[in-house]
């Protein structure tokens, strides 16, 4: 006999978007033994998780650090041990890297808009390097 119908809808916990976030909540939830059903209503990763490039760039845009962006900072600081555990137990990679994030001002107003977040990090003490055109240009491409 097959599995009894009603049993088959049922879930402990239902996760709404198959994205990187709604699978890592799934895969830790599941760890914990409880019944979990991921619903995506395209590609997994397709949406949000696939128009962010893979960045974890808390503080892109940031001028205002409160708690918000110490939850933010701490999820990427936790991170690289979270793709480590994933790399190891799908022996696949995730192909991670934490390079750092480029932001270019494309014209002046986007300039001054930079140049408020790059004051705002500086007291922060965040690392941040501020670049030319013709470094960036030296230093190649950005993507390796």
């Amino acid at each position: 006999m097959g599995e009894n119908p009603s049993s088959a809808r049922t879930a402990d916990v239902v996760v709404i978007g198959g994205g990187v976030i709604g699978c890592a909540i799934a895969f830790r939830l599941a760890q914990a033994h409880l019944k979990v059903v991921v619903l995506e209503r395209g590609e997994p990763g397709g949406e949000a998780s696939g128009a962010a490039a893979g960045m974890i760039a808390p503080q892109g845009e940031m001028v205002n650090f409160d708690a918000f962006f110490e939850l933010c900072a701490a999820s990427r600081d936790l991170y690289p041990s979270f793709v480590e555990e994933v790399e190891e137990l799908s022996g696949e990679s995730v192909g991670y890297r934490r390079d750092g994030i480029l932001m270019v001002a494309a014209d002046d107003q986007h300039s001054r808009e930079l140049e408020e977040v790059s004051r705002s990090q500086t007291r922060q003490g965040l690392p941040l390097e501020r670049l030319t055109a013709e470094s960036v240009h030296e230093r190649g491409t950005t993507n390796g």
